[in-house]
């Protein structure tokens, strides 16, 4: 009898968009674990009327992450999940992929928007 060998295909990354509203802002960026928290690595672009846009692709995970606007680290507004930071923030979350603890359903394009928010610090 001859057994039936099933080969698990890895999942590829995924195309994920972040959008950061942020009308008057120099400069959006975008930092998290997927870039080793460095900003510079992700500059956002700006896509008319105050909207920054940036497409990463992410293989699938869970993912913490911040816009950089002008500098100061904030949370995604409209993630559905958070955690808190070591420096008294939150960070969003992203999952990308099948999860059961999905808080993002996988897809491959994930709208976020950012209005400026009055207590956030910057780093």
């Amino acid at each position: 009898m001859k057994k039936t060998v099933r080969h698990k295909i890895p999942e590829q990354p995924s195309v994920v968009r972040f959008e950061c509203y942020s009308p008057g802002a120099r400069q959006v960026c975008l930092a998290g674990s997927f870039n080793q928290w460095d900003p510079k690595s992700a500059q956002m672009v700006p896509s008319g009327r105050g909207t920054w846009t940036r497409e990463l692709p992410l293989s699938p995970g869970t993912y913490e992450y911040c816009f950089v606007v002008d500098g100061t680290y904030v949370k995604d507004p409209h993630a559905k999940n958070s955690v808190a930071n070591p420096f008294g923030g939150f960070n969003s979350i992203v999952t990308v992929g099948n999860s059961s603890k999905s808080s993002t359903p996988p897809s491959n394009a994930l709208p976020t928007k950012f209005e400026p928010q009055p207590n956030t610090k910057t780093l």
